[in-house]
């Protein structure tokens, strides 16, 4: 049982890693440089590029990434 916990706590921590690391790469090299991304986070790059608000004080590309992402999760929960 300890374990199961221990090895969940660990990939809570990687996906958590990797989020942070994702989102530093975005703001301090991609969108400064105006490149886009691949897939979910460039097509969420691109509709803040056309639209480019702001959503509740948060940069639009992370608003437009997670909105982007919460169908996929659901689709993929479902299968």
């Amino acid at each position: 049982m300890m374990k199961q916990a221990k090895k969940t706590g660990i990939q809570i921590f990687v996906a958590l890693l990797f989020g942070l690391l994702n989102s530093a790469g975005i703001n301090f090299f991609l969108r400064p440089a105006s490149i886009y991304g691949s897939g979910v986070t460039g097509f969420a790059q691109l509709l803040s590029s056309v639209f480019g608000t702001t959503i509740f004080g948060l940069s639009s590309i992370a608003v437009g990434s997670f909105l982007i992402n919460v169908p996929l999760i659901i689709l993929a929960w479902r299968n």
